[in-house]
């Protein structure tokens, strides 16, 4: 997957990543001109090398049947969520299906959380899911960037707990441990995966601390347990390196092991007559 990319996912740019370089050479040439000596050389030559490496290639039937997918399942009382990250405006647009809106109250181009959303999340909307937000929730960096408005949400929050939180038990499996494992990087290539890995686990633990700290406060008697509920997070941590820069470019080894021991922990959760059920409604997310 490396050298020739997956069919019908992705490829690596090749005649595209060349015409890029032109294209960059001659505005840096222009540059070098213009700003002799006082310019910074490395800088000006650095900005040839191009920003798109891949190009998608995911059939636009893809995103057709996902979205198809997704809002089905929202008429069978399943619940599906994900988030796209537009920079231009610093919002986080959160796609969901009918049974979601449902459980979160909330319609879709709404603002922010709750009654007090000018308070709370105001610079997330929530939208229906189209074919459209399916591409840019999967629209990685390595595709390019230009003339884009929405990009994959994990850039911004890998792990969406807050609209998991309605429950009082969450699985939480990522494609990644909590911590770095193995040696720690001596190459770029690794510096990139660990700078990957600590902004995504960074995200993740600014809502998983929000979770803890009610947790604690309903603990301490400090918050209404009529308003507010605990929730367990039942983490399934892989033990195998993610390295996230290059996951889209290699083996999913990692993930589908990842996917292997949640199914597993599942299982065993329900085994154990862990799972509580309120109404007609599961109280468990993952």
């Amino acid at each position: 997957m490396a050298l020739v990319g997956k069919p019908h996912m992705m490829r690596l740019a090749g005649l595209e990543w060349t015409a890029d370089v032109l294209r960059s050479s001659t505005v840096a040439a222009c540059k070098v001109a213009t700003e002799w000596p006082t310019g910074f050389a490395f800088k000006t030559v650095s900005d040839i090398w191009p920003e798109r490496v891949a190009i998608c290639e995911f059939p636009e039937s893809f995103f057709e049947d996902v979205s198809d997918a997704f809002n089905e399942a929202g008429e069978s009382d399943i619940a599906i969520a994900f988030n796209a990250y537009h920079p231009k405006k610093s919002r986080e647009v959160v796609h969901m299906n009918r049974r979601a809106f449902e459980l979160h109250g909330k319609h879709p181009g709404e603002t922010g959380s709750g009654n007090n959303s000018a308070y709370y999340r105001s610079r997330t909307t929530y939208e229906e899911i189209t074919p459209e937000s399916v591409l840019d929730g999967l629209w990685i960096y390595q595709y390019g960037v230009a003339g884009r408005e929405g990009f994959d949400g994990c850039y911004f929050r890998q792990t969406m707990l807050s609209e998991a939180a309605l429950t009082s038990t969450i699985f939480v499996c990522r494609p990644m441990n909590y911590k770095w494992l193995g040696e720690l990087p001596t190459s770029y290539i690794e510096r990139e995966d660990l700078k990957a890995e600590v902004f995504m686990n960074a995200t993740y633990q600014g809502e998983r601390d929000k979770i803890e700290l009610i947790n604690k406060l309903l603990n301490d008697k400090v918050l209404d347990k009529s308003r507010y509920g605990h929730i367990h997070l039942e983490e399934v941590e892989i033990e195998v390196p993610a390295r996230i820069f290059r996951l889209r470019v290699r083996g999913q080894g990692g993930v589908r092991s990842g996917a292997r021991r949640s199914s597993k922990e599942v299982q065993g959760f329900q085994g154990g007559g862990k799972i509580a059920a309120h109404g007609n409604a599961s109280r468990t997310c993952w």
